[in-house]
């Protein structure tokens, strides 16, 4: 096994970095990093309906869709994130207990806590969600990934990633009920994330006792920038790649209530209904087929509306109050 930490704290470099190794190299691997606030969604999930878009606007978070499947999961400097990139053993693609074995093994050996593998790819502690898992295959080899909350800042975390109740996708049940805790808070050690980040790091290359660390080379961190530039960093991967879905949006302003209705099909907007109790000086229709073929993207939508008043629609609001409050 060969060990690599990454000096990147870029989640699109990172993931890329995960997909160079899988599909490039023969060895196994387990990797470490910091990621900078970040969200990432699962391979199936619908981008827009997992974040809370302009919370993560306003507080530059990063979103980049995983290869593997899962749910939506909070980044950021005080989570360790780690993947293990192995042969194939044939286990079933949400079995999960084997690699979980060695980070449960660091946390109870090295800190003495009692943390748990929970529901089917989650660790718990004392009760309290700390680590979520993932897993995909590739060609004779797949990833099994996951983070690790050491001292994650929680507001972001609650606030950039929807609930269940606002998520109009779901039926009000989720199998994510646990709250999410700070391993930090469990230990008398007063250490930082990247003191815990290089401890599970030497615990690995223990644990594996033919585990050899490996340095990235100028044709490495080239052929990962460019896989990170060219799918992980860009619109069609993070948003356009996301299922077709049918989107509403209720808008409460000083004008009444707008009920804004999408059909969205690979990240374009195919069709549009506005409804609602305000008063409109001119026919909705026409600022319907302004939106439609539009990508489902706040910016986009502000530079297409952007010579009309959008007031002569809806009263007393702004153009950017309106686009923004479709996300």
């Amino acid at each position: 096994m060969l060990l690599i930490k990454s000096e990147s704290t870029s989640p699109f470099f990172n993931f890329a970095t995960e997909e160079y190794f899988l599909k490039n190299f023969k060895e196994e691997f387990f990797l470490t990093s910091f990621y900078d606030d970040s969200i990432s969604v699962g391979i199936n999930q619908n981008t827009l309906t997992e974040i809370n878009a302009m919370y993560v606007k306003q507080n530059s978070i990063k979103v980049t869709r995983r290869n593997s499947g899962g749910g939506t999961v909070f980044h950021d400097k005080g989570c360790i994130n780690y993947s293990f990139i192995m042969k194939d053993d044939g286990s079933s693609i949400d079995d999960f207990h084997k690699y979980c074995e060695p980070i449960l093994g660091f946390l109870k050996d090295r800190f003495s806590l009692n943390a748990q593998f929970q529901s089917k790819n989650d660790i718990s502690l004392d009760g309290k969600k700390i680590s979520r898992m993932s897993k995909f295959r590739h060609n004779g080899k797949f990833v099994q990934h996951g983070s690790l909350t050491f001292s994650s800042n929680l507001t972001n975390f609650a606030n950039a990633i929807k609930t269940v109740s606002e998520n109009p996708e779901t039926n009000g049940h989720s199998i994510e009920d646990l709250p999410v805790a700070n391993i930090c808070k469990s230990i008398a050690e007063d250490i930082t994330p990247a003191k815990f980040m290089e401890m599970l790091f030497s615990y690995i290359k223990a644990h594996y006792t033919s585990a050899i660390p490996y340095e990235l080379t100028k044709e490495d961190y080239e052929n990962i920038y460019r896989i990170a530039e060219e799918k992980y960093a860009t619109w069609e991967w993070n948003y356009g790649k996301s299922p077709d879905y049918d989107y509403k949006k209720v808008i409460n302003c000083p004008c009444g209530v707008i009920e804004v209705f999408l059909k969205v099909e690979q990240g374009i907007i195919k069709d549009v209904k506005i409804y609602g109790d305000f008063f409109s000086e001119y026919n909705i229709s026409e600022l319907e087929d302004m939106i439609k073929g539009n990508r489902h993207r706040c910016d986009e939508l502000l530079d297409t509306l952007n010579n009309i008043d959008i007031s002569k629609y809806f009263g007393d609001i702004t153009n950017k109050f309106f686009v923004e409050n479709l996300f």
